[in-house]
């Protein structure tokens, strides 16, 4: 357990998410469950006029107690204080994670290693990942086991393109799966790609050479490959889990390569086992030039994956601004909606790309535009994720600041609601007019602003 001094009355509060991340609700009452000095510290920090002052709120007019951030204040208390930190058994990987942000906390991991492993490594903690693997190889543990450990810690390394992680991973004896070598080439980590094949060369043998070809760019050899095959070989097929040759010459941004397979005959609106087609995989990976060939090939535009994306939607969630404009002009429809009723811009502010919003509104994209399934405004996507920048371009491009989804809440409730202190801040300080037009700044909203959950008015 944790030992260390009461908080101070008049400690000086900060919003400082970024030193711990979003710790969500559940986490914040287990960790006060399980530790009675960290609710007493929470408990003490609530009851404190000084930091709901520091947010900017009058005294009396405190919404209700249940923001994060005390957890987050108590941890940046604890970096004055070094101590030995071992959380109970139902204390969640998370906060394992949290906490080791610390330097001054030195943490005794006696359950669930595994799952520590695995959560040190979604955000690329490899000192935590390796001494929670090493842990969970010393003893018996419930939990996650080895062989699951590794895995996603793998998998989470590859979808970060962290290379040293996935070489220390390999170095303490993680193995190289098909699945491993799928995902790192389906993300385009061509350098994991290659220390993948490295050091498991029999594996990387399974893999058609043909795919490997399309994949590296190789043209001359594919040729060679086709034209040797008898009987020819069926060019629209994959391995595995992995698309064929157009898809991941698509996705390499190879365009001889794919003018070649398609004068050997590869259909060009073949799909992969997600429906997507090779432009959508072109688009998803900024691949401009990749996409202007396909299109003058004759791939369509407006074919839809298995959630309804067009190859727009795409570029749009991967922040690729010259795709989207290639498309534009070829007369790709960007207010397309997907399966859920969300927009490329819902998607674009989700995913905080400010130049592919200004871009999506700029091409006539609506910016009050609602999804069908919440009714919610590309500001609603953009708070839920903590997207501050987003936030701030669509209320200068004026997306409405007071629209409520079907549940009745403001894009700041789902702020709130998701733990994003720094987008309510912003949403709480922008300026809204009087209903006299005068534009001065109206006065904070009352503690009902942040109740979750808010019933239409009778």
């Amino acid at each position: 357990m944790i030992q260390s001094n009461p908080l101070e009355a008049d400690y000086p509060v900060e919003l400082a998410f970024h030193l711990l991340g979003n710790l969500r609700g559940p986490e914040l009452t287990r960790l006060c469950q399980v530790n009675r000095h960290v609710n007493r510290l929470v408990q003490a920090l609530l009851d404190n006029p000084n930091y709901w002052r520091s947010l900017g709120f009058e005294p009396g007019k405190e919404p209700r107690k249940t923001l994060y951030d005390p957890v987050v204040s108590f941890a940046r208390r604890l970096k004055r204080m070094p101590t030995i930190l071992d959380l109970p058994a139902n204390s969640t990987p998370y906060t394992w994670r949290l906490f080791n942000q610390l330097e001054c906390v030195s943490l005794k991991i006696s359950s669930n290693p595994g799952g520590v492993a695995v959560e040190a490594a979604r955000f690329g903690d490899g000192h935590l990942c390796k001494k929670a693997i090493e842990t969970l190889r010393k003893g018996s543990f419930t939990g996650t086991d080895e062989a699951t450990a590794m895995w996603h810690s793998m998998r989470f390394a590859i979808l970060r393109g962290d290379l040293s992680f996935v070489e220390m991973l390999i170095g303490i004896g993680a193995p190289i799966t098909q699945n491993t070598l799928n995902e790192a080439i389906l993300k385009g980590q061509t350098a994991i790609v290659e220390v993948l094949a490295a050091h498991n060369p029999e594996l990387c043998s399974k893999v058609p050479r043909i795919l490997w070809s399309a994949y590296r760019g190789e043209t001359e050899e594919l040729e060679e490959l086709v034209r040797a095959s008898d009987p020819s070989p069926t060019l629209g097929e994959g391995f595995n889990e992995l698309p064929g040759p157009l898809h991941l010459a698509a996705m390499q941004g190879h365009t001889k390569t794919i003018q070649v397979l398609a004068e050997l005959g590869c259909p060009l609106h073949l799909t992969d086992m997600y429906q997507a087609s090779a432009l959508h995989h072109a688009a998803s990976r900024g691949q401009a030039e990749a996409v202007r060939t396909l299109l003058d090939l004759g791939c369509s535009m407006d074919l839809l994956d298995d959630q309804g994306h067009t190859p727009l939607f795409k570029a749009a969630m991967s922040g690729h601004t010259e795709v989207i404009e290639v498309l534009a002009e070829r007369g790709a429809n960007v207010n397309a909606v997907d399966y859920s009723g969300a927009t490329p811009l819902h998607l674009a502010a989700n995913s905080d790309h400010v130049e592919v919003v200004r871009l999506l509104v700029r091409l006539g994209c609506p910016i009050d535009t609602i999804d069908d399934e919440y009714g919610q405004t590309a500001l609603h996507w953009a708070a839920m994720s903590g997207s501050e920048a987003t936030v701030v371009e669509l209320l200068r491009l004026g997306c409405p600041i007071d629209a409520t989804d079907k549940e009745w809440k403001t894009a700041a409730d789902v702020a709130f609601t998701e733990g994003h202190t720094g987008v309510v801040k912003i949403l709480l300080d922008f300026p809204r007019s009087n209903s006299d037009g005068s534009g001065k700044k109206r006065g904070r909203p009352d503690e009902n602003f942040f109740v979750p959950n808010k019933k239409k008015p009778s």
